[in-house]
């Protein structure tokens, strides 16, 4: 099967779907919907011939090439959405967020108690999660939120423009075993992000992956 613009068109569908699964905010998310589309149209083309490429370098004769190239397609989505979602509604405030959480933890509890709700109702048919165990991850969750100042609309932060490069890379590595930094800056190239030198691209995500290294105690590379 080829990597067709057809094809490109099938897993962006999907994305869009997405957006209307809670018709309460599909008012607010509408424009976002729209942007994403527009997005979407204006890089179509330059996106499926990158990942063409990509199937025809780093990923030849692999009979998973196309379940890799659509794994990194849903994340120059993704990246995207998370962009505009940013400059539309402005970051969010995280320290905002642990009140709620922490009301509605209490809340599920206190249903639960009172015999108002069965402990598995509507949730996963396999019961692999009760009511008491969604109270639990809502207090963890509430808890272990960063502290972060609030920032209004427009420019997103350098986390959401780092995590496109950075997710990329990481397919790369973790299918191929190799970096392939060309591939990672021409894609991002192709979908419309900031990065204008592959250098600074690369040291871009050597910097992320030292981080992250360092924070889950393996040896930076």
């Amino acid at each position: 099967m080829t990597m067709s613009l057809k094809k490109l068109e099938e897993w962006f569908e999907p994305h869009l779907a997405s957006q209307k699964v809670v018709p309460e905010v599909q008012e607010e998310l509408r424009e976002v919907q729209e942007q994403l589309r527009s997005w979407f149209e204006s890089r179509k083309i330059p996106i499926t011939n990158t990942l063409r490429k990509m199937r025809r370098g780093a990923l030849k004769g692999r009979d998973d090439s196309l379940a890799i190239l659509k794994e990194i397609f849903d994340i120059v989505v993704l990246c995207k959405l998370s962009k505009l979602q940013v400059q539309y509604f402005g970051d969010v405030n995280l320290e905002e967020l642990q009140d709620p959480l922490f009301k509605v933890s209490r809340g599920v509890h206190a249903l639960w108690l009172l015999g108002k709700i069965d402990p598995y109702q509507g949730l996963p048919e396999d019961l692999s999660l009760s009511w008491p165990q969604v109270a639990e991850h809502l207090t963890k969750l509430g808890r272990s939120i960063p502290d972060q100042s609030k920032k209004g609309p427009g420019r997103p932060s350098e986390g959401v423009e780092n995590l496109l490069p950075y997710m990329v890379w990481t397919t790369f590595k973790a299918t191929t075993g190799k970096n392939h930094y060309k591939y990672v800056f021409e894609i991002a190239k192709a979908a419309g992000f900031r990065w204008m030198e592959q250098e600074s691209l690369e040291r871009t995500i050597r910097r992320i992956d030292r981080k992250l290294k360092l924070k889950t105690g393996q040896n930076p590379s």
